[in-house]
Parts: C-alpha cells; structure tokens; sequence
C-alpha cells in the first residue's frame, strides 16, 4: 500500500519540479495550470487506491518541497515526500504519521529545519 503512495508522491513531485523549472517558483499546488500557480496534474492523478495526495505542495524553503499522502484506510498511516526542487534527491517519511496532524507537524518542523529529508 505504501508503495503505490510513494508511487503517486515521487511522480508527482516530479511534475512538481518540472513546474518550478518553467515557472523559476514553488507552486502552490499540484492541480491547475501553472498560470494559476499550479503544477498541471489531472486531479485523476492525485487518487490511487490506498492513497489520495494532497493538492498542496508545501515550500519548505531552502530548496526543499514535501508532499503529503492521505490513507484512504487510516491504519495505513500518513506519509510524507521532501524533495529538493534541483535534482529531486529526496526522503519518505512514514514512522510515526498515524494522524494528519502529526504529518503537517512533520511538514512545519521540516520547514523550520529541525527535520529534513534527503
């Protein structure tokens, strides 16, 4: 289950990235078009099976980004994707995200520094 999350995640972030290269800014979120800050993937895109993805793109700054994926049975947990924004080496994150709030705690504390991945 966790696989197709981070599937879905990696994917896309790299059309997350793809957008910021085009746009030289972090988008705002992975659906619309990147005229209206999006990233241009089909909301199809963002539901698997297991899984939905946040349509948020989270800007950590410092060159990083994170994705959020939401269980769509909540004893999968939550997971979460930091990438850089040049050339996407990145971390998932899953240990410890039983609750949304717990994955956007992680989110915040990634942006603060106190966290990273990759």
């Amino acid at each position: 289950r966790r696989a197709e999350a981070e599937q879905q995640l990696g994917s896309n972030a790299s059309t997350a990235r793809r957008a910021f290269s085009r746009m030289e800014r972090a988008p705002a979120r992975l659906t619309g078009s990147l005229a209206d800050g999006g990233s241009g993937v089909e909301a199809a895109g963002l539901t698997g099976e297991h899984y939905a993805i946040d349509d948020r793109v989270f800007d950590l700054g410092g060159g990083k980004a994170a994705l959020l994926a939401h269980p769509k049975d909540p004893f999968d947990g939550w997971g979460v994707h930091t990438f850089a924004w040049q050339g996407g080496s990145g971390a998932f994150q899953w240990d410890g995200l039983d609750t949304e709030q717990k994955a956007l705690d992680f989110i915040a504390a990634a942006k603060k520094g106190r966290s990273h991945g990759g």
